[in-house]
């Protein structure tokens, strides 16, 4: 077998990467690096394998596996360095920073994501600038830091645009709307998830797409609009479902039991939160578990549970506690002093 061959295969992994299909992904990125493995590499080749392993290592990390995914990704990291391509050394450090979000390592991903910065700047690689200021205002907006993440999120927006680069620009603007979301700013927020879709019908990126009708479901949820929240929601799982993507599904799980808990269908509300929480768990990302379990012990405190409310707020506080958002600690500090046993 040629690494033209591998190509071939890459390319296949990468077609379902695009759709979201992250086993599926998986499997052909590490067919591919098992081919080229066996191979003997020029410069040309071990770039193709780095590109192979940041592949399989995002698509790992939106499995659940961050440790497989980590170890990837700095393999990648590994073979940039020494075949000198810039580039390359700073996507692998973009990816890791990525990783160590998504997982919750909030002071790791920050370390990540200036070291890929100062590279990408050197090399003058400007989509990636991009992509890595929008992943500084996932990290802005972990810490509940909102104006600091809308000002990440509209500057990468504007490169991006200056690059005609469409798909990570839908993402800048469904991660500006859900901050916006966040600070109970619906209507805006609404506009900014709809501008997302556009981009996404563009892009053709479907999975995006379905991420911003969720959060547009959720902001109906909070405007007391159950009935468009619900018109919303079933395309957006049946494509979650498809994606195969489990933090996708948890999210979806989790808006599905904030309906049924503002209709007070408790049974419907209390089956979708414990499918959310059983998901999140075996996808290991742990802001969206403190999610989770906030919203499930808000579902008790509303149906006049208070013991149950009390063991799920915990659990979210401990995960905040942990992950060291002080502004969600004190959230659900305020929410357990109203679930007095």
């Amino acid at each position: 077998m040629d690494l033209e061959q591998v190509q071939q295969v890459v390319a296949k992994g990468q077609a379902h990467f695009n759709a979201g299909k992250w086993a599926a992904a998986s499997k052909e990125c590490t067919w591919a690096r098992d081919a080229l493995d066996r191979m003997k590499l020029d410069a040309s080749g071990k770039k193709v394998l780095s590109e192979v392993l940041q592949m399989k290592a995002y698509a790992d990390a939106r499995r659940g596996q961050f440790r497989t995914a980590i170890m990837t990704a700095e393999r990648a990291l590994e073979i940039s360095r020494s075949i000198g391509a810039l580039e390359g050394e700073a996507e692998a450090l973009h990816r890791l920073g990525y990783i160590h979000w998504h997982k919750g390592d909030l002071a790791k991903a920050t370390g990540f994501f200036e070291m890929a910065l100062v590279k990408a700047k050197a090399c003058g690689a400007k989509v990636l600038i991009g992509k890595i200021t929008l992943e500084q205002g996932n990290v802005e907006a972990a810490f509940w830091r909102y104006e600091g993440a809308l000002e990440l999120y509209l500057k990468a927006a504007e490169i991006l645009k200056a690059e005609n680069e469409i798909q990570d620009r839908s993402r800048a603007y469904n991660n500006m709307g859900y901050t916006m979301l966040l600070q109970k700013r619906f209507n805006e927020a609404i506009e900014a998830f709809r501008t997302a879709m556009e981009l996404a019908d563009k892009a053709g990126d479907a999975r995006i797409r379905s991420m911003a009708a969720l959060n547009i479901a959720e902001c109906y949820v909070h405007l007391g609009n159950t009935d468009m929240a619900i018109d919303m929601m079933g395309p957006v799982t049946e494509a979650m479902l498809d994606f195969d993507d489990k933090a996708g599904i948890a999210s979806a799980y989790r808006v599905y039991g904030m309906i049924y808990t503002a209709t007070k269908h408790w049974p419907k509300a209390e089956t979708y939160f414990r499918r959310a929480y059983a998901l999140v768990k075996v996808s290991g990302v742990a802001e969206m578990e403190g999610a989770i379990s906030r919203e499930y012990g808000r579902m008790f405190l509303a149906k006049g549970d208070m013991e149950r409310a009390h063991v799920k707020l915990n659990e979210a506080l401990k995960v905040y506690k942990k992950l060291g958002v002080k502004d969600k600690v004190a959230d659900v500090k305020h929410l357990l002093g109203q679930a007095k046993v």
